[in-house]
């Protein structure tokens, strides 16, 4: 009997381990159904705002000089098309897309394609480069806005799905955790993105965008697309381009409620109406506040009675954290804003009043795409027999103008452009240091092409010269 009771205890056991194996299966099943019922659903909801942005930038070939001219011995140009995708998504009903600046920096003509197939031409109306967001208008009927949620309401460890184009699928899909927001604004995120999601948008469980994929410039994989004048002969080549992502599993995003802020300004003013104070900031890691190292001048922080070695502890109302915070406070203030602040000096409180200025455009923002690589070849000018009004014509950034107005042209931009970077508004010095070494580097090359095209214009007028 007591041998009986043992086995119909482990029969009973035997079949409860069973059916509570097989009941855990079933739910496993269930809820992995329920997930991908969940996935799917909000794919569909969300795919009639997504787009793919093909950006396109005309630049000469290594043989080329002029486009539609030849050369004396009567061979044809190249010219090379570099073609850029990335993703973006419907912003309003009026046509406007949203998207990273990243992807459509450098275009020259912007494609934008829905998910029903339309093909339609974008106009760039504008970028905010310190976000790393651009907005595109297009026209047609029918287009079906993105809903955009609150992405200050994501909480660590909440689902996220993003969307976009992945190696030509225009709504390829990828699922992670939000990590956390970081402190210059972007939201970290664990989700698996390719090169050509950058822009795409990033959902929350409710299917409500709260972010647009962020992207960095540096190398990745592009298309070179080389074509005969005459169109006998076209080549593709993959090249080194321009869009690289920040890691294959940890990626950034700008959070939704920037987003709105900012292209909201960009439709209304065509640029960023951010404000500008003037200093450079380091951060004090034992006190309070930040040190402000140096001060621009002519700025509304000079203007004000900021001085070097200040501490900059008080800001409109609130106590001032981290260099990123204060950037971010004194962007968002308009521009001819009254402002109160507050800084430590020589162990006394003092409290200041500025009016804020007008941002430029951001000092991170890359150079103008000058295309200076073509000046190194003009040593074959003689060779061309190119004269001074083709020569002008052929420069991308002094089309009719006269050689001798080119170069001055040029000079003068370039010199602007570098003191614009120069004054920059608040940033961390040591970011600000490796940037400005990247400048000068950059400016020494632009020097030096210009030295070369100065020698070449003066060998064309030797030549024509009675």
């Amino acid at each position: 009997m007591k041998s009986f009771s043992k086995k119909l205890l482990r029969g009973l056991l035997a079949l409860s381990f069973s059916l509570l194996t097989s009941a855990q299966a079933r739910g496993e099943g269930e809820f992995l159904s329920s997930l991908e019922r969940d996935v799917t659903s909000l794919v569909s909801q969300v795919k009639p705002s997504l787009v793919t942005i093909n950006t396109i930038h005309t630049i000469k070939s290594k043989s080329s000089i002029i486009p539609g001219q030849k050369t004396a011995g009567g061979k044809s140009f190249q010219f090379e098309k570099i073609s850029r995708v990335g993703s973006g998504v419907v912003f309003d009903r009026e046509g406007h897309v949203i998207t990273s600046a990243s992807v459509v920096s450098g275009g020259n003509e912007f494609e934008v394609v829905l998910t029903d197939g339309r093909k339609l031409r974008g106009q760039l109306i504008g970028e905010d480069l310190s976000l790393n967001l651009a907005v595109l208008k297009v026209d047609a009927p029918g287009l079906v806005p993105a809903r955009l949620g609150n992405s200050d309401q994501l909480k660590i460890g909440s689902w996220i799905i993003v969307l976009g184009n992945s190696y030509g699928l225009p709504t390829a899909v990828a699922v992670g955790l939000f990590n956390g927001t970081r402190p210059d604004g972007f939201i970290q995120m664990s989700a698996s993105v390719a090169p050509g999601n950058s822009g795409g948008p990033v959902l929350n469980s409710r299917g409500e965008v709260v972010g647009l994929v962020s992207a960095k410039v540096s190398e990745a994989s592009s298309f070179s697309i080389l074509t005969e004048e005459d169109g006998s002969q076209v080549r593709i080549a993959g090249s080194q381009g321009l869009i690289d992502l920040p890691s294959a599993s940890i990626s950034l995003a700008i959070p939704a409620n920037q987003v709105k802020k900012s292209a909201l300004q960009i439709i209304e003013h065509g640029s960023i109406q951010k404000g500008f104070l003037g200093v450079y900031l380091e951060e004090t890691p034992n006190q309070e506040g930040i040190f402000v190292s140096d001060v621009v001048k002519e700025s509304p922080a000079q203007k004000a009675g900021i001085k070097p070695g200040d501490v900059v502890v008080w800001f409109k109302g609130q106590k001032v954290g981290n260099t990123d915070a204060f950037r971010q406070l004194v962007e968002e203030t308009p521009p001819q804003t009254v402002v109160q602040l507050k800084v430590q000096r020589d162990g006394n409180l003092v409290e200041l009043t500025a009016q804020m200025g007008k941002a430029q455009p951001s000092w991170l923002a890359p150079l103008p795409n000058l295309d200076f690589t073509s000046l190194s070849r003009l040593s074959k000018l003689k060779d061309w027999n190119v004269s001074e009004g083709q020569l002008a014509t052929g420069l991308d950034a002094a089309t009719k103008q006269t050689s001798e107005q080119a170069v001055n042209q040029l000079l003068e931009q370039y010199k602007k452009m570098f003191e614009t970077q120069r004054v920059a508004t608040t940033y961390n010095t040591t970011k600000m240091e490796k940037r400005m070494a990247e400048l000068e580097r950059q400016i020494e090359e632009y020097k030096q092409a210009l030295e070369l095209l100065r020698q070449e214009l003066q060998e064309v007028k030797a030549s024509q010269s009675p």
